[in-house]
């Protein structure tokens, strides 16, 4: 019987491995499934790190507001619109883009 050269042999005998190994990653279930976790793990941590932070901007708001007067007013104003009584509120246009 005659042999294949070395070369042919390893090509072949690579060629068997990598496709085992891809029908192992991509036919496995679990697998999949674990790398679909993985994601999801990794994108709802970025998430919670974003509610982390616009958490410590509302409780740094909130200590702000409670000891300022000033702080409490200045936020009344200027999200509900209050104003004093007596007080004339202008209200310019926003500027013109060119």
């Amino acid at each position: 019987m005659p042999r294949f050269p070395l070369r042919l042999e390893r090509r072949w005998l690579l060629t068997g491995v990598g496709v085992c190994l891809g029908l192992l990653l991509v036919g496995n279930r679990g697998m999949r499934s674990m790398l679909s976790s993985w994601w999801s793990l990794r994108s709802l941590r970025a998430e919670l790190k974003a509610v982390e932070r616009e958490e410590g901007v509302f409780k740094d708001r909130i200590a702000a507001a409670k000891g300022d007067d000033r702080a409490l007013e200045r936020a009344a104003r200027a999200e509900l619109g209050y104003q004093r009584a007596g007080e004339i509120e202008y209200r310019f246009p926003p500027p013109v883009k060119r």
